[in-house]
This record gives C-alpha cells, structure tokens and sequence, in this order.
C-alpha cells in the first residue's frame, strides 16, 4: 500500500520545476537553482588523488567507515567551528539535506512545528513524509524585519540562519529571543546553519552555541557544499549537543546516535578526506576566497538592480538576492529565477536570485538587465 503522506506532497520539487525552465528555455541565464560554479581547491583534489590510489592497494584499502563519522574530521570540525562543544556531538553525514528528513524520525508524529515562511520547502515536505500533520506560519517579512517578535509555542522550530531564500541573517538579540522561547517551553530549534560562513558582520553570530541556553536545546545541520563546492561530493554534519533532552529525561544525543547506526552505514572515506583537506591551512584560504568571490557576485548583482527594483532583499550575508518583482519580467529576459511562492505563500510578489552562478553567468545577467531597461526608456 502507498504511503497516504505522498497525497500532501500535491506539488512538482520546486527546484525540478527550475531544471525544466533551463531546459526549455534557447540561451537561458540559470540564476535559480543556489548551485556553486567555482572549482574545487587544488589540496582537495589532490587530496582525493592520493586516497583513490590508496584504495587501489590491499594494504590502503578500506571498506565501511564509523557511522558517525571519522573521529579524527570530527575534531577538526568541533576545533574550528566549536571549541564550546566535543567532537563526539558532532556527526559527519552526506548532506544537510539528507539529514533534514532523518532528524524528523526522532520527534513523534504529533508534534507542532514552527516555520519560516517563507523558506526552503524541504523542511516541511520532509516533516509531512514522516507524519507530521501539525504546522504553525513564522512570518519572515520586511515588515518585521524577517522574524516575528511574538513567537507562537511550538515543540519544533525550524529555523534557516542566514536565511534561504532572504538572504537575513538572524541578530543576536533576534537568536537570543527565540534560544530563550524554545527553552521555556521545553521545545527543540533545528537549526540550518548552511550559509553561516557568509557571514562577515562581527555583531551576528554563526552558530547558535555561541549564545546562552543553545546546546539545552538546539540542533544544527552544516554543510560543505556552500562552504567550499562540495555540492556534488556530499559532506555535511549535524550537531547534537549532549545536554538535549526530550521532556521525559531521556537523551537526544544517544537516541540520534542509534537511529543513524539504523539508517547509515557511514560517509564515504574519500569525501571524508577531502573535508580534512578543506580544514587544513590552505583549504581554509581557499573557504575565504571563494567566500569574498560569491560575496561580491551577489553584491555586484544586487547594486546593477538597483536602479530598476525599490525592494531587493539578501545579498550580504547570503549569495540570495530576495526582490519584489513578477517573475515575468526576468523571464523575458531569458533569466531563470525562482518564484517566490515557491517557497510559502509569504513569498508571493517576490523572486529569489542566486549568485553562486559563474562570473559570465552573473555579468551577462547584469547586461541583459542594462539592456532590458534601456529598450524599455526607447
């Protein structure tokens, strides 16, 4: 019998309905789909280089990993993005994404869950595939400068910081207010931190625990794919903190520990690999470069836009532009964008630009732009 949660899934993936417009589209210019466009560094490569030959030897060769991840990348991580924690809350998976959907199997089905809207749709379509019924609308507004003050009682918040598709990044009062909601109510904060490393501003935080209360109840979900391209190799983590516990008493640490020993046999060693590299000295450099380069393509895009939309969004501590514009406009154009509906019914009136494109990509979307608007004067 067919799973009855597939009914609620009523629409297309949003960002296979993006692939579609590419593909029909004669000469299109792909600012949709948030995919990375710049190479991976040279010392992961050659990294990977030398763990593939190892492989190709009986004595380098080595089959399933820890299912929690290689202790020695879990150090590395927990060293330079959370001395506060130790490296055993912290679990190397294959993808934020993926890690999403499985954290949904450690809360039960009657739970309410508080989310942004607008936000990537993931977070709730993986909630409903896994019986979740119960919803309740965080209004992420200009008008409320993107996060409400009144937070409603939820027994799950999940939160996306900076924010996709607005580009927001949560103050730390903002942060603080909601860590202190979800304690006094006893709740959880599942907390995206996939685009914290683009973050610059020394007022804003980029993790949760640097703030009081956050490992009583937050869980983060991290990934390499933003950080530094490692989209299509896949290596993320998710942190539990070992003083979460559910309302009963009993541990979030040791029941995520036991439900991924279920559900995972361990991410790939030579993507595990490549992820030391991309800590070490020299990949770090390369995380700050390639920072400052989708940093500037995004900020590039947003002031040759300017002069054509009063309202543009994101830019700062995100590679999203948020604009209120019909999407039309840039289809005309031959730009592919997203609908901002797509991702909640606050988004409609609005588009979500990526500018993790190609350098070409992002200065021929700018041309076009210039053209448009000239044409448009004549």
């Amino acid at each position: 019998m067919r799973s009855r949660y597939l009914n609620q899934l009523t629409t297309p993936y949003l960002f296979g309905a993006v692939t579609d417009q590419v593909e029909r589209h004669p000469n299109p210019v792909n600012l949709g789909v948030g995919d990375v466009s710049l190479p991976l560094p040279s010392c992961i490569v050659e990294q990977l280089q030398e763990q593939a030959a190892l492989f190709g030897t009986e004595t380098g060769f080595k089959g399933y990993g820890p299912e929690h991840g290689l202790s020695s990348l879990r150090e590395k991580i927990a060293k330079t993005f959370y001395p506060m924690l130790s490296a055993d809350e912290i679990f190397i998976s294959d993808g934020a994404k993926t890690d999403i959907g499985r954290l949904q199997f450690l809360f039960d089905p009657s739970i309410t869950i508080a989310l942004q809207n607008p936000t990537y749709p993931t977070y709730k379509e993986a909630a409903i595939l896994s019986g979740k019924t119960s919803f309740i609308d965080l209004p992420t507004l200009p008008s409320n400068n993107f996060f409400p003050q009144d937070l409603p009682k939820a027994d799950l918040y999940i939160i996306c910081s900076p924010h996709n598709p607005t580009g927001h990044a949560l103050t730390r009062a903002q942060l603080q207010h909601l860590i202190d909601t979800a304690r006094q109510h006893k709740s959880f904060i599942l907390f995206d931190a996939a685009y914290a490393s683009f973050i610059q501003d020394p007022n804003l935080v980029k993790t949760p625990y640097e703030l009081e209360g956050a490992e009583e109840v937050v869980i983060e979900i991290n990934s390499f794919s933003k950080l530094i391209g490692f989209t299509g190799l896949r290596l993320s983590w998710t942190v539990v903190p070992k003083k979460l516990h559910f309302r009963d008493g009993q541990s979030v640490h040791r029941d995520w520990s036991r439900l991924v020993s279920t559900y995972y046999n361990g991410t790939s060693r030579l993507t595990q690999a490549a992820g030391h590299a991309a800590l070490s000295q020299e990949g770090l450099q390369a995380i700050h470069q390639y920072m400052q380069i989708y940093r500037q393509q995004a900020q590039s895009l947003k002031q040759a836009l300017s002069p054509y939309f009063d309202k543009i969004y994101g830019a700062e501590h995100a590679p999203y532009l948020w604009i209120a514009a019909s999407p039309s406009y840039f289809e005309r154009m031959g730009i592919i964008t997203i609908k901002g509906e797509g991702f909640g019914s606050h988004g409609q009136g609005f588009v979500r630009l990526s500018a993790l494109g190609s350098s070409y990509t992002i200065q021929e979307a700018i041309r076009r732009c210039s053209q448009f608007a000239n044409l448009s004067l004549t």
